[in-house]
């Protein structure tokens, strides 16, 4: 087995053992993010909307009561009977979803007026599926997606101490998802800002625009601490520590969540964002 075909299946494990946890542990932190990039966005009434990347309908949902139409994919096929019931749960009609890789999108040339991405680019390569997105949107029409920027201070923390605290030897599913972590990303190729601009413009996108921002989310510390180890990697390694080791990590994340709180008992992440609008 190639290490690409080892690494994509690692994804769609970490992808795949996040799903159940996504809407009640990740979307309360990112649901207002999404809401961000839609406002950049602005779908209107006659658009047909491609969400790559689409999770449990972060974006997809809010903008199916915006656009025409919704199609959204994403990698991994445990996301989407979450997607689907989400749908059914808001009486959403005018969206679908489907398993696919937006490496290779199955779509024919000029299909879409609007593609949409939160976070979803920076475990692709940006150099295969930026054509792609170009190929399948109408003259005229825009891609919009965000990214993260630097990494702020409560996530660096949350990291940095779950790392000091980790078992020194990995076996089986944390192995590969230390693996994977160690990998170096496609989407850093690119660079900067300016870069990832420049390289849109050579596939084919005409203006880029490039908008830097901060933003500011309030959460209690216990659903920010949900949030940052909801995903796989964080579950595992948390799950190979001792349990009094757990414990004491946990408590000491929450305890330095509780020093930033404000009077109410939520403090304010400030995630860095990079989020860019290219238009055909």
């Amino acid at each position: 087995m190639s290490n690409e075909i080892l690494l994509n299946r690692i994804r769609l494990t970490l992808f795949d053992a996040t799903a159940t946890r996504y809407d009640r542990q990740i979307m309360p932190a990112l649901g207002p993010l999404a809401q961000q990039l839609l406002d950049v966005a602005a779908p209107q009434p006659d658009d047909r909307v491609l969400d790559l990347g689409v999770a449990t309908g972060t974006i997809a949902l809010p903008a199916a009561r915006l656009a025409a139409q919704v199609i959204g994919m994403d990698y991994a096929p445990t996301m989407l009977p979450f997607a689907g019931q989400n749908a059914r749960q808001t009486n959403t009609p005018n969206i679908h979803f489907y398993q696919g890789d937006m490496h290779r999108l199955p779509h024919p040339a000029n299909t879409f007026t609007l593609a949409l991405s939160s976070f979803s680019f920076n475990g692709v390569k940006p150099r295969c599926v930026f054509p792609e997105v170009q190929r399948v949107l109408q003259p005229d029409g825009r891609l919009v997606f965000q990214e993260w920027g630097d990494v702020d201070e409560a996530s660096t923390m949350v990291k940095q101490t779950i790392k000091a605290n980790r078992v020194e030897k990995a076996v089986g599913r944390l192995a590969n998802f230390r693996r994977l972590g160690q990998t170096p990303r496609a989407w850093d190729e690119l660079g900067n800002a300016e870069n990832i601009a420049r390289f849109l413009r050579n596939v084919g996108f005409g203006e880029v625009k490039i908008l830097r921002t901060q933003a500011a989310v309030p959460l209690t510390p216990l659903t920010f601490f949900q949030f940052r180890t909801a995903w796989a990697p964080y579950q595992a390694e948390l799950g190979a520590m001792p349990a009094d080791i757990r414990a004491q990590v946990e408590a000491g994340i929450m305890a330095q969540l509780t020093t930033w709180a404000k009077a109410d008992g939520r403090f304010i992440w400030k995630p860095e964002l990079l989020q860019m609008i290219a238009w055909k």
